[in-house]
């Protein structure tokens, strides 16, 4: 079964390919035969095998023989461990678990997304930030479950209460919208203003500050090692999205750990 779930993963993460790509540049995504990105030739139906085929050519297309982007190779290969995951976690095949399955996934594929998304082009796109969050207030109103609060109910204030994850979600967009706005758009995008929104329903307080914290000292120290190796000048822009995203990650994996440090400092 856990086989099963990596397959079906893989095969959501080459249309998650197909996502990444064509959002930031407003194109459909459900019409429109997939093409190499080089010669436009259209692609055969065993050339979209998810894996296999990027192995089997080498890595390369089969009609220009350019090169073609890792991307394609660690997108599926990340999306079928993370459908692997939340199944052998979250799925335990009763009805109402199986619905928040669903849910739970549909808001980490939108993250997936988003990550690959904006660290790619710096977009984050709207739709995806849209769809996240409607899965994870469908998600809190129909019960709780693996999104942070589920493993430490014993906190005074628990995380799947309405007025936390709500009240979270929103004081942590307009805190990074001041932020902005001080910044004038310099440390980050409007983009991860409305990312943070999605991030503080799924992780609320008090996770909420490991996640940003972490989000902060990641991105603080890839800069500098980037501006170290020369791969970046001082003043060059960095995707914020993903570190956000791997904050919360971090978060979610490891809840239990940071829940006993807060109530060890409060």
């Amino acid at each position: 079964m856990v086989f099963l779930y990596f397959i079906f993963g893989l095969f959501f993460g080459s249309f998650f390919n197909v996502l990444i790509e064509r959002l930031p540049k407003a194109e459909t995504v459900l019409g429109g035969r997939s093409h190499c990105d080089y010669c436009k030739r259209t692609l055969a139906w065993y050339e979209l095998i998810p894996l296999l085929s990027y192995l089997a050519q080498g890595g390369r297309c089969r009609h220009c023989r350019r090169a073609l982007s890792w991307q394609y190779f660690i997108t599926e290969f990340a999306c079928g461990i993370m459908f692997t995951a939340v199944g052998y976690f979250l799925v335990d095949f009763t009805l109402p678990n199986i619905l928040m399955s669903v849910l739970a996934s549909a808001v980490l594929s939108a993250l997936f997304v988003i990550f690959f998304t904006d660290f790619k082009y710096m977009i984050v796109p709207d739709v995806m930030v849209f769809i996240g969050i409607v899965c994870i207030v469908l998600y809190r109103f129909l019960g709780t479950g693996w999104f942070a609060g589920s493993f430490y109910q014993e906190f005074p204030i628990p995380a799947a209460a309405v007025g936390n994850w709500l009240i979270t979600s929103v004081g942590s967009v307009l805190a990074f919208y001041s932020l902005w706005a001080v910044t004038k758009g310099r440390g980050l995008g409007l983009g991860d203003v409305k990312l943070v929104g999605l991030l503080g329903a799924i992780v609320a307080y008090p996770l909420v500050i490991f996640s940003f914290y972490t989000a902060f000292l990641t991105g603080a120290i890839v800069g500098v090692i980037l501006i170290i190796a020369k791969r970046k000048r001082f003043k060059s822009e960095i995707a914020f999205g993903p570190f956000l995203i791997w904050g919360t990650f971090l978060v979610l994996l490891f809840q239990n750990t940071f829940i006993r440090w807060w109530k060890g400092v409060i």
